[in-house]
This record gives structure tokens, sequence and C-alpha cells, in this order.
């Protein structure tokens, strides 16, 4: 598995197409209401069959076998592990950006450069200070080569917000529905459906 973008490997795609099928035809049974007859034609022979009542609970035990079986592989391919760290890494680097242009802006009149290493994860587990995180940004005088440091409050309410766009775009882009939740969505909705 990649860590730019998230793969399936054979096997977890078989299963996924197993688990979907198994879940459209149900769905299909349900909204088309699929009735079967005592006779029907396999390879260009006719089957009689006398018991039609077991194909509806055997789709639904495949589904259920199908669904166990993909998320054995998805854990298998480690995606959930990394999808959070993906989406970890975005976020950070989204939040970098907006502690960058905090700092930019409150720096001391004449600095436009610092040398504060950005740790979001660190910072947000620091002790609060009336909503605000503190901070010890170092910097440079132009022309001379002492460090000095600024002591900065940090807005807490300048994070507010920011992870759902980062986190709808990390769904759209990494295919995480589509590819992960999708099938369990559809799976689940084919045994509602036909529960009721």
């Amino acid at each position: 598995m990649s860590g730019s973008q998230l793969e399936m490997s054979e096997s977890t795609l078989r299963q996924r197409r197993n688990l979907l099928l198994t879940a459209v035809v149900l769905i299909v049974f349900f909204h088309g209401q699929v009735e079967f007859g005592s006779e029907f034609k396999l390879l260009g022979t006719t089957l009689k069959v006398t018991n039609s009542g077991f194909i509806f609970p055997f789709l639904v035990i495949l589904l259920l076998y199908f669904s166990y079986r993909f998320y054995q592989y998805f854990h298998v391919d480690k995606a959930y592990s990394v999808a959070r760290s993906q989406y970890k890494a975005l976020l950070t680097d989204k939040m970098h950006f907006i502690i960058n242009q905090f700092i930019g802006k409150n720096l001391p009149e004449g600095i436009n450069s610092h040398s504060y290493d950005v740790d979001y994860e660190k910072l947000v587990k620091t002790k609060k200070v009336d909503g605000k995180y503190p901070m010890s940004v170092p910097y440079h005088r132009k022309g001379t080569f002492e460090s000095q440091e600024i002591e900065m409050l940090l807005p807490a309410s300048l994070f507010k917000f920011k992870k759902y766009p980062v986190m709808l775009s990390f769904i759209i882009k990494k295919k995480i529905i589509t590819d992960y939740y999708l099938p369990y969505l559809l799976g689940l909705y084919a045994l509602v459906v036909n529960a009721l």
C-alpha cells in the first residue's frame, strides 16, 4: 500500500466485489419486487425449484459472510491505519500553514522571518490559557546572528472548523467512501429494507 494513495490488494477487491454484488442483488429483489417461480433455466436446462423460500435467507447469509471477509482483508491491507496517518498529515500541513500565518502577522516590526518549528500535535496538547496556546517563537533580526524569542498566545479559535474542510477534501480525494465504506452502506441498506 503506497503512502500517496490507498490501494486494495486483489483479494480485497474480490471480497469487495462479492459484497457489492450481493448487496445490489438484494436491493434489486426488494425494489423490483422480484418473485421466484417454480422453474427457471440455467445453461439451457430447466430447473424446478420446489422451495424458493431459501433464496432470500441464503443471500442474506452470503451478504454477512462477504461483509466479514471484506472487513478481514480491509485490515490485512492496513487501510484504516494508512488512511488515518494520511489524514493526520494533511491536517497537520493545513494547521502548520495557519500557525505560520499567525506568527508572520504578529512578529515585531522589521522582522519577517522566524525559525519556529511548528508542531501542531504538540501545540494542541499544551495547556491553554484563556483559550489560547502559549508559544515561544525564535527569530533573528536582520544582519545579526543572535537569536531572540517572542512569546505569543495563539488563539485556539483559529483551528475551529478548519478540520472539516480538510476531512471532506481527504474523503473525496482519497476515495475513502467509495472504496471502503460504500460497500458496507449498500449492504446495510439491503439488510434493512429486506428486513422491514
